[in-house]
């Protein structure tokens, strides 16, 4: 499989609000140029279907993050082991 990590640090939020549910938290990082950023990509899709906002940005030289807001991150976390665990089971 892909190497990647499942992370859940803060991050610190460009928004103005308050609210600690809105910061927007490291749901995912991977590394590698293409299998990292298809990865990124595939889980952002899955979180949007599911009705959760995410982000997909660079961290740095070949790492691609997915950013979810704090108030979703349980959610989105317990999303992305059905669908690997769905993935397997194929």
């Amino acid at each position: 499989m892909y190497p990647s990590v499942m992370v859940s640090h803060r991050d610190h939020n460009s928004d103005n609000s308050t609210s600690p549910d809105l910061d927007m938290m490291t749901l995912y990082r991977s590394r590698g140029l293409l299998d990292g950023r298809l990865e990124a990509d595939l889980i952002h899709g899955i979180l949007e279907t599911n009705g959760i906002f995410s982000s997909v940005g660079v961290a740095g030289r070949h790492v691609f993050e997915v950013k979810v807001a704090r108030a979703d991150l349980k959610k989105a976390q317990r999303l992305i082991e059905v669908a690997r665990a769905s993935g397997e089971e194929s």
